[in-house]
């Protein structure tokens, strides 16, 4: 089994058969369960870190997954820091971390037969207001960061759609659509923007049919 619940910005939950990963949580009713449970931070930006994820100790089970520019004190042992490009294992899952092109990682995690990819701030990020040299820098970047994406098949995709990108918030979601075979795109960091998840559907004229339409926080999906 595999299922999603839309939190809030670029947080999901995916539930498994044995365990649920919960993805750059900051605000919003994370799904009760009582499996196992992974926690991941792409990076320390507060939309998609927030600290009160260590209250989720509480429950027992937990283990947390960041990326190594989030800084704690903390040095206990369910916490695991990653570098970009690393690969490690966790239990049983495994996980990969791509360099970003704003800070942090993304993540590809390998689960139960499952590849998830959570993008976290690795988009394309191009804007109007930048330079030619700025821009065309940026496409360079993400084509290098996201190499190790070619030709994967991915059941779940969680990536940008960022609406304050203008004419070119597009850009990244059809970038990593030419990149690897998403089974199912979920967009992201969209900023509670739910018309742009439309806007992009309706202008690919049927071509979108994999990317999901989300309506509101704690909305689930069965994959």
């Amino acid at each position: 089994m595999l299922k999603i619940t839309y939190i809030c910005h670029s947080g999901f939950m995916a539930e498994l058969e044995n365990c649920c990963l919960l993805f750059d949580y900051y605000k919003g009713v994370i799904p009760k369960t009582n499996k196992k449970l992974y926690v991941f931070a792409s990076h320390f930006h507060g939309d998609h870190y927030n600290p009160e994820i260590f209250g989720l100790r509480e429950r027992g089970n937990v283990k947390f997954i960041l990326s190594s520019d989030i800084k704690i004190k903390d040095k206990s042992k369910d916490i695991f820091s990653i570098n970009s490009g690393e690969n490690i294992k966790v239990d049983d899952i495994d996980i990969t971390t791509l360099k970003s092109t704003d800070e942090g990682v993304a993540f590809i995690v390998k689960c139960e037969g499952k590849t998830i990819y959570h993008a976290g701030d690795l988009n394309l990020w191009v804007w109007q207001e930048e330079s030619k040299a700025y821009n065309n820098n940026m496409k360079a970047n993400f084509m290098r960061y996201t190499k190790n994406l070619r030709g994967l098949s991915i059941d779940v995709g969680f990536l940008p759609l960022d609406p304050r990108q203008g004419i070119d918030y597009d850009k990244g979601i059809d970038a990593y659509k030419e990149l690897a075979d998403f089974k199912m795109i979920f967009p992201m960091h969209f900023w509670s923007r739910y018309d742009i998840i439309k806007k992009y559907k309706s202008e690919r004229d049927g071509a979108a049919d994999n990317v999901v339409e989300i309506s509101y926080e704690g909305q689930t999906w069965e994959v």
